[in-house]
């Protein structure tokens, strides 16, 4: 049957399909041969303006002369612009700044933002413009047919695409050629992770802020528990400086820091009360160190004046002594030849000298009394 297409609302009749018979295009050479539904990859269309095509082929069966087998005897098709589906399908986004990237089996861009790219521009063309390895990695597993994701940088930015075969629905009643078309999702690297890293952001914010809280909260309960030691320390600083009467504050506290308080204010008051006793007791020795010293002092003066006193007396008796020697010698020798006035002479010499030295003891006995007196009075 004749080839018949609609163009600017009114319906052609042709058997050609641009240069080439209609019998001749893809569109009508592939469901033909293999007598399945298929989908063509992206191609100029001669007869439509704007772009680039994709067609839809429904292969038309009839019964053959014996019943037996069906028989393909032409082709519905159904032309669809590529510009167009890019258009719908772009609308759906997974994240803001996302995009839907379709391929076509010889890596026709059927579906992508850059409407340039969809002018039949493969993408290979594209991988060699880039300088990322990364695009050329991506662009090869997307049409080797796997499934998967993979990172890669353009235009100095990070993506992600995650991509997959493209596969069609169904239809009832016929077979659809398998395609060899692969659909990935484009997404920047700022979408994927742009609330993970704002999460992690904030949970490290709110770690931080939590552990300076945390911090000022255990500085001031240290601070609040260690002032009764710093008040013990400035304490026992005054203290050991010779202040033994500063006072140590009382605290009501039982735990250790409060009994270690109550003992160290226990033990200043029994050291200022010690102190206070080896004041009165120091005082006291000194004021009889003081009376000693001037016992001490009245002692050696006492001495001095005895011995000269001593030696004074001493002196004192050589010469009635001598006197009263020489007088006994001469009445000892000489007394059958003297007369009875040199004997009374001598006689007399020695009573007075006698009495001289009686005087002299009798000083020195009276002079040892008083000392003696003296001496038991400092006792």
């Amino acid at each position: 049957m004749a080839y018949i297409h609609r163009k600017e609302s009114i319906l052609v009749k042709s058997d050609s399909f641009g240069p080439k018979p209609y019998t001749e295009q893809i569109w009508y050479t592939k469901p033909m041969e293999s007598e399945n539904a298929c989908w063509t990859d992206p191609f100029k269309d001669e007869n439509m303006e704007g772009g680039a095509l994709t067609t839809f082929c429904l292969p038309i069966f009839l019964p053959s002369k014996d019943n037996r087998k069906k028989e393909c005897v032409g082709v519905m098709a159904v032309d669809l612009s590529i510009s167009q589906l890019s258009k719908i399908v772009l609308k759906a986004k997974l994240s803001p700044n996302s995009y839907s990237v379709l391929l076509g089996s010889n890596g026709a861009y059927m579906i992508h933002p850059d409407t340039q790219k969809l002018s039949l521009k493969s993408i290979f063309t594209v991988v060699k413009e880039e300088s990322s390895p990364t695009v050329k990695e991506a662009a090869n597993a997307m049409m080797a047919g796997e499934t998967g994701y993979k990172p890669f940088t353009m235009n100095g930015k990070d993506w992600y695409v995650f991509y997959k075969p493209f596969a069609s629905e169904q239809l009832v009643g016929h077979n659809i050629a398998p395609l060899k078309w692969s659909v990935g999702e484009v997404c920047p690297d700022d979408d994927i992770f742009g609330s993970f890293y704002l999460l992690l952001y904030t949970v490290v914010s709110l770690a931080v802020l939590g552990l300076v809280i945390f911090f000022l909260l255990c500085h001031a309960f240290i601070h609040k528990q260690l002032q009764p030691l710093r008040m013990l320390t400035n304490s026992a600083q005054h203290i050991a400086e010779g202040n033994y009467n500063e006072p140590v504050p009382y605290t009501d506290r039982e735990d250790e820091i409060g009994q270690l308080q109550y003992r160290f204010r226990r033990m200043q008051q029994s050291l200022a009360m010690h102190v206070s006793e080896l004041k009165q007791l120091n005082e006291s020795l000194k004021s009889r160190g003081e009376i000693l010293e001037k016992s001490s002092e009245q002692s050696i003066e006492n001495d001095r004046m005895r011995s000269k006193f001593l030696h004074f007396i001493s002196n004192q008796m050589i010469s009635p002594g001598d006197l009263i020697d020489k007088s006994v010698t001469k009445l000892c020798n000489n007394y059958h030849e003297m007369s009875i006035e040199d004997i009374e002479k001598d006689t007399e010499i020695i009573k007075q000298q006698s009495t001289t030295i009686l005087q002299l003891l009798g000083h020195i006995i009276q002079a040892m009394q008083i000392d003696s007196g003296k001496e038991g009075s400092h006792e």
